[in-house]
């Protein structure tokens, strides 16, 4: 509950003011009559324009029907016409879809392989190093291969030896025999 002395004057007197315009007060009890009045003369205007204003949306009607028709007739025309273009058009899409596909196949696989490289390229690396360490521990190997050359050398010579053997063997079972 409001009392006088909480309510500032200004303020309320600004509050009336505003809230004024949304109040609405009907003091002539026969306003509705003249709305009425004014249906009435509304309804007979209209009476009055509604058969010429009928007959110019009849006509109206039929040329929109026309055009409505000659532009169907003009796209099935031109639907007839351009059929191959859209089939063309639907097979090249296919193809591109199919090529993109392929694309990101191929690019995967490259992916996949370059990644294969890489760990290759890596795993390379550590040997070459592990065999520069090993290099540098035996930096004298002239011996190790004039070891390695008269080994191949003895292999030839006994393999000469064995022919040889086989051939005196040979001719010897064959004199046996005579």
């Amino acid at each position: 509950m409001l009392s006088a002395r909480n309510v500032d004057s200004d303020r309320w007197r600004a509050e009336v003011e505003r809230q004024a315009p949304k109040l609405r007060i009907v003091t002539d009890a026969r306003d509705w009559r003249s709305h009425l009045d004014g249906a009435t003369g509304h309804t007979k205007e209209v009476g009055a324009v509604m058969p010429d204003a009928k007959g110019m949306l009849d006509r109206m009607h039929g040329k929109l029907a026309e055009e409505l028709d000659r532009l169907g007739t003009r796209e099935r025309m031109l639907n007839d016409q351009f059929e191959s273009l859209r089939l063309q058009y639907k097979e090249a899409r296919q193809g591109l879809d199919g090529m993109r596909e392929r694309y990101n196949q191929t690019a995967d696989e490259v992916s996949r392989r370059t990644n294969e490289l890489q760990r290759c390229v890596a795993e390379l690396e550590d040997i070459k190093s592990q065999l520069d360490e090993r290099g540098a521990g035996n930096s004298n190997s002239s011996p190790l291969i004039r070891t390695r050359e008269a080994m191949r050398n003895l292999e030839k010579e006994i393999r000469e030896l064995n022919v040889t053997i086989g051939v005196v063997e040979h001719a010897c079972l064959q004199r046996a025999r005579r």
